[in-house]
């Protein structure tokens, strides 16, 4: 499917993209000299997801989930991230909880952005009944300058991880958070995000201090 969709005459290409389910405003934005689709489909089931990225002059990246009707791939569901501040919003996916069901991971998604600040969230999602849903959703990046300059600069930034558990049954999430204030390194902090049966989805625990000036 990456070859097919990625190879050909643009026209070609972008018409392939349209019979997958992807709107053809969309597909028209594709440019395959500037960025490649891709594609992840989930081994032990029918599903996929195809993820177009950042372009320029276009301010989002897509993500579509596709379901295999009949040997035809078809989009059943399909999200959308914002590009700010530096057009890196990118997708893998993940075995953490069941084999059977690969989970998610979107990073650098954009969620806010202005004079000295802006922000991007790590997302996990679901496929939850043929639909995309958000399971968690926190800062990645995060960065706030003062004017005048100086007075609270905030530089955050966040790795996450899919590590074992400490039972070895199932993975976690693992954040190493990093923040610099006023241009001083202040705190490495790390924390573990698990699976709420109750809540479904990922809640967090507590952070524990990893380094400190």
């Amino acid at each position: 499917m990456v070859y097919w969709l990625n190879t050909g005459p643009m026209e070609q290409q972008v018409q392939r993209l349209i019979a997958v389910g992807v709107a053809p405003e969309m597909a028209k934005t594709y440019d395959n000299e500037l960025q490649q689709v891709t594609w992840l489909q989930f081994q032990k089931s029918k599903s996929a997801v195809l993820f177009i990225p950042c372009r320029p002059d276009h301010d989002s990246a897509m993500l579509y989930l596709l379901s295999s009707i009949e040997g035809n791939w078809h989009a059943v569901d399909n999200a959308e991230f914002d590009c700010h501040y530096d057009s890196s919003v990118n997708v893998e996916t993940a075995i953490i909880r069941d084999s059977r069901n690969p989970e998610i991971l979107v990073h650098h998604a954009g969620t806010g952005h202005g004079t000295g600040y802006f922000r991007q969230n790590f997302k996990l999602l679901n496929v939850i009944h043929g639909k995309l849903v958000t399971v968690l959703d926190r800062d990645e990046i995060r960065r706030e300058h003062s004017v005048p300059e100086g007075e609270r600069d905030i530089d955050q930034s966040s790795t996450f991880t899919v590590v074992p558990s400490a039972t070895g049954r199932t993975r976690q999430i693992e954040e190493t958070r990093s923040t610099i204030l006023n241009g001083k390194k202040l705190t490495v902090q790390r924390r573990y995000f698990h699976w709420s049966n109750s809540r479904q989805r990922y809640v967090a625990g507590k952070f524990s201090l990893v380094s400190a000036p």
